[in-house]
């Protein structure tokens, strides 16, 4: 459906909303003002009701389908709780009819409704949008919550009795607590609802402030998101997003890049065409490096830095500014303990002859490739290769909880630590450095020696990697002469952010690598990106799509979609075969970001340097596990065949041990010299993927099953009343019971 029908639909669907609470409001008007008994409201207006209310349930559609950028869970939430009550209760109870409550209840719906849904129907139409919206609605949308939802919630709660007391005294005692519960656990949850309301209100104001002040915003500083509308301003990342893939794929292939021009609704649509980028960087070796180059290339020019009000592309910046920084170094005087490869898995730290036993439960189980398990295999053969008192790792992102630092400090390393310049960052870096046998080098605004004292050091030391980009990059060019720089992007922040500092990382290291030659580069791989496999994993995904339980098939067959149960087993391209594990709900600049990553890569490598860019499991680290929908979709991961979430420290320390074979292993496929067939292949070799590879079905695709087994798994007590209340209205409005 094209953007217009969709807009003209939810046009229409918002005013007949509104009109049907209209008529809904008007009846509770005229049965107060005439102090009719509130049975009248029932017999004026409730089938009304009725409709009006079910066709809320299109919202959650909306939300499903994108055609609103509302949260779904938080959508079905709403939504389902209102026909939870007015079905399940007030429909089944004719002593809730009688009730003064169903006014207090019904009033206050239809008093929120009839603004909300004519605010709704308004802002889609340009002459309203924004500030424009009428100061008086704009008022009632986001202010009536403060009185209607605490009298709407004492509505629901006196129905839920009336309901109650008809109920309870028949039934066996299973069909009494389906209707007591609710009772229960409704009020703890409406300050949720309350609460969330206040901080939209806040949001939406500050907004509309800000755009009736006609103040432009503040210019940005250092690596900035381009302009993209230069009467208002603004910055959109999706706009810049979008050029920045068309640009890339333009290289091989113009038609595939006027289909991404083309695209509306670059957030919901931004999935197939990365798919189609690695298929044209699958047509030889040339086009996977020109589609990096050209996304590199674009990215640099795109890409602002700004300072002093001045504005340079990312590019002209890098060579504009020369200045650099005095250089910091601490030694620690602690005593390498750790002298053989480990990997933590579920409390213990395994080595030796329990840690390759591990390896081969991962490969038979699709967990890892075998290639990874040969990988660590070779740092359990050489013992010797985990002294790391010769090797230099720049850090970006020194602090990053997927990062190496701690682990590397224990072996001895020699670390280059890029962080920002807050004090409390630098007091934990070096304490943590002088207890361990390593050291740590990094940038001060001054030179060591005219600094007095700890506080002082701390004050002066770090850098920011988006505010000092230029001087970043000059400072490691010199930094530790003579000394080959392996250099690791650790970096992580949310959405566009993310994708700023990974252009930001990436011109340090493009500026580093042309000038020491024997430079090799380190990145984390996400599982959920569009990567190459190897015939084996593609063929052992197969074989686990064709022996996956009969109630996943069903439930594929029956809701299956490309969001939902969607097959990874995709067609071979040129002879190299791809699966798809983006989850749409990272959105497009977390794959953009990533992407980046993979074209340096592919650069780096075709220009003789050594890349360690091996794909990592999904990882139960803070940041992601924050989001609640993928904690809970993180637990249900079980359900699939071969999957795994990994701990924080198995993660670590299993990249780790990938690392140190591909800066020490002359044969490993990080080597320039390993023969590819085509580089995308380098993110096929040594991947610790998590059994996404070999998943019968797309990891962005299983989300909602896997969440309805967390519910039911945690709260499974929770849900009988929604199941009684199922039942219940199956056996009242269908049956006619």
């Amino acid at each position: 459906m094209s953007s217009g029908l969709v807009t003209a639909y939810l046009i229409a669907y918002n005013l007949a909303s509104c009109a049907g609470w209209g008529f809904v409001w008007m009846q509770v008007l005229h049965v107060v003002m005439n102090n009719e008994p509130a049975e009248q409201l029932w017999t004026r207006a409730g089938t009304q009701l009725l409709i009006v209310q079910s066709l809320a349930g299109l919202e959650i559609v909306h939300s499903l389908t994108r055609m609103v950028k509302s949260p779904v869970f938080t959508v079905f939430l709403q939504v389902m709780s209102r026909l939870i009550v007015l079905w399940g209760f007030t429909y089944m109870a004719p002593a809730c009819h009688s009730h003064w409550s169903l006014l207090l209840m019904v009033g206050s719906w239809a008093t929120v409704e009839v603004p909300r849904y004519l605010f709704y129907a308004l802002n889609l139409l340009p002459q309203f949008s924004g500030a424009k919206m009428p100061a008086p609605l704009f008022f009632l949308r986001y202010s009536l919550f403060m009185v209607l939802y605490p009298s709407g919630i004492s509505g629901e709660l006196l129905q839920f009795y009336v309901a109650l007391t008809t109920f309870y005294t028949r039934g066996s005692v299973l069909e009494r607590f389906l209707f007591v519960f609710p009772l229960i656990a409704y009020p703890p949850c409406a300050p949720l609802m309350i609460m969330n309301m206040w901080g939209n209100r806040k949001a939406q104001y500050k907004k509309r402030q800000a755009e009736l002040s006609g103040v432009k915003k503040p210019l940005p500083s250092g690596v900035s998101w381009p302009v993209t509308d230069e009467t208002t301003g603004d910055r959109s990342s999706s706009v810049t997003n979008q050029k920045l893939w068309a640009d890339a794929v333009a290289a091989v292939d113009t038609d595939a890049a006027a289909a991404v021009r083309k695209s509306r609704g670059w957030r919901f649509s931004y999935i197939k065409h990365i798919e189609k980028q690695v298929r044209c960087s699958f047509k030889s070796a040339d086009a996977a490096i020109a589609i990096a180059k050209a996304g590199i290339k674009s990215s640099h020019e795109s890409f602002e830095f700004i300072r002093k009000d001045k504005t340079y592309t990312l590019a002209d910046a890098m060579t504009t500014f020369t200045a650099s920084y005095d250089t910091g170094f601490i030694k620690g005087d602690g005593k390498r303990t750790v002298k053989e490869c480990l990997v933590k898995y579920k409390g213990k730290s395994l080595s030796g002859d329990a840690l390759s036993k591990q390896l081969k439960n991962w490969v038979s189980r699709g967990v890892i490739e075998p290639s990874c398990a040969d990988a660590i295999t070779e740092c359990i053969n050489h013992p010797e290769w985990m002294d790391l008192s010769d090797k230099y790792f720049v850090l970006l992102g020194a602090t990053s909880a997927m990062g190496p630092l701690d682990l590397l400090l224990e072996l001895g390393a020699n670390i280059i630590a890029i962080d920002l310049d807050r004090p409390f960052i630098w007091e934990k870096l070096i304490k943590k450095t002088k207890a361990s046998p390593g050291t740590l080098t990094f940038p001060l605004s001054k030179p060591q020696k005219d600094i007095s004292n700890d506080e002082e050091l701390f004050k002066c030391s770090g850098a920011n990697l988006l505010a000092n980009t230029p001087e970043i990059a000059n400072w490691l060019t010199t930094c530790c002469p003579g000394k080959p720089l392996t250099i690791g992007n650790y970096t992580y922040l949310d959405g566009a952010l993310h994708v700023q500092l990974s252009v930001a990382c990436d011109a340090i290291m493009e500026k580093v690598c042309n000038a020491r030659k024997d430079s090799s580069i380190a990145f984390l791989c996400t599982p959920t990106d569009v990567h190459n496999i190897s015939k084996e994993a593609h063929d052992a995904a197969a074989l686990n799509y064709q022996g996956a339980p009969m109630w996943q098939k069903l439930i594929e067959n029956f809701f299956g979609s490309n969001d939902n149960m969607a097959k990874n087993v995709l067609r071979e391209e040129n002879g190299l075969y791809l699966m798809d594990g983006i989850a749409g709900r990272q959105g497009p600049n977390y794959a953009l970001a990533k992407r980046m990553q993979h074209w340096r890569a592919i650069i780096a490598r075709n220009n003789g340097h050594t890349v360690s860019s091996n794909v990592a499991p999904s990882t139960s680290t803070a940041s992601v596990t924050s989001n609640p929908l993928f904690a809970a979709a993180y637990e249900g991961f079980v359900l699939f065949a071969a999957l795994e979430v990994m701990a924080p420290e198995t993660s670590s320390t299993a990249m780790l041990a990938l690392l140190i074979n591909d800066i020490r292993n002359p044969k490993s496929a990080a080597n320039p010299n390993f023969k590819l067939e085509n580089p995308m292949q380098l993110f096929s070799y040594s991947a610790f993927h998590g059994g996404a590879f070999r998943c019968p079905y797309k990891i962005g695709s299983i989300g909602t099953v896997s969440v309805l087994y967390y519910v039911l798994k945690n709260y499974g007590l929770f849900l009988l009343p929604v199941l009684g209340i199922m039942g219940y209205t199956i056996k009242y409005v269908a049956l006619g019971a």
